[in-house]
């Protein structure tokens, strides 16, 4: 149901654009028009030459490219400022109308159409460092017309070879450069993990210098006790004193030097 209501919506419109028909042509030209009816060109495969001229299609959407039947497209007298790069997809286009528009370039896709044999830029601020204007041209004539296609076409499709190379060089300088920050980034990691390990280890060292403390000093305690032991069997006076700083002194001894021998034996 969807599709036939759609399909009848789009028929009244269709019919309406074959009072302007004549055979293969189509005059839509001076009807206030906003916009190119690119699904009734579509529709209507027969129509390949197109006069959509003195409308008010001040913007061209990139399905212009799907008009691949056209032959001939007057957009002249509009007031818009590009072409979209499709353009490059009308391969049968022989015959391009844009005069008195606001173009200041064309699509590099133009050196595409090589059917291309008139062409018609006139009345518009095309810029001097993309085509000059003697390439442009007045087409003042059906020559000068035919002789602007050759020339434009030719033009763009130097500028075209230019642009290509150098988008190719700035991708090569983008890989370069992209391929020596990939390195610094590596270097600052394996900078950032040194970094890591060596607080690691350092935090490692001190934690087992702590335990070497305390082991000497349970070791130092042991051997204070020992010494105790052996005084308090000892009974003359003084000698604990003696033993107790040899002890201090030297943590390896584990009999006081000057406790006789029958005492610390017994």
């Amino acid at each position: 149901m969807g599709g036939k209501s759609k399909s009848r919506a789009k028929e009244p419109k269709l019919e309406s654009l074959k009072e302007y028909a004549d055979g293969s042509e189509l005059d839509l030209s001076f009807q206030d028009r906003s916009e190119i009816p690119v699904r009734e060109l579509l529709a209507s495969p027969q129509w390949t030459r197109v006069n959509l001229s003195g409308n008010k299609i001040t913007k061209i959407s990139a399905d212009l490219g799907s008009l691949t039947h056209l032959v001939e497209l007057n957009l002249g007298k509009n007031g818009f400022k590009e072409i979209p790069d499709t353009l490059g997809e009308l391969i049968r286009l022989k015959k391009f109308d844009v005069r008195g528009n606001r173009l200041s370039k064309l699509p590099y896709t133009l050196a595409k159409l090589q059917n291309l044999r008139w062409l018609d830029l006139s009345e518009n601020p095309i810029n001097e460092g993309f085509l000059s204007r003697q390439t442009v041209g007045p087409c003042a004539s059906e020559e000068d017309c035919r002789a602007c296609a050759k020339q434009v076409r030719e033009r763009v499709a130097e500028l075209w070879k230019k642009k290509l190379k150098n988008d190719e060089r700035l991708e090569r300088k983008r890989e370069r450069e992209a391929a020596a920050q990939a390195l610094i980034d590596k270097e600052r990691k394996a900078e950032e993990k040194q970094r890591r390990r060596k607080e690691w280890l350092a935090k490692q060292q001190m934690a087992n210098g702590d335990t070497d403390e305390g082991r000497a000093s349970e070791s130092a305690g042991d051997t204070r006790a020992q010494a105790a032991m052996v005084c308090v069997r000892d009974a003359v006076p003084g000698v604990c004193v003696e033993a107790v700083k040899h002890n201090q002194s030297s943590q390896s001894a584990r009999v006081p030097r000057y406790i006789p021998l029958q005492y610390a034996s017994s």
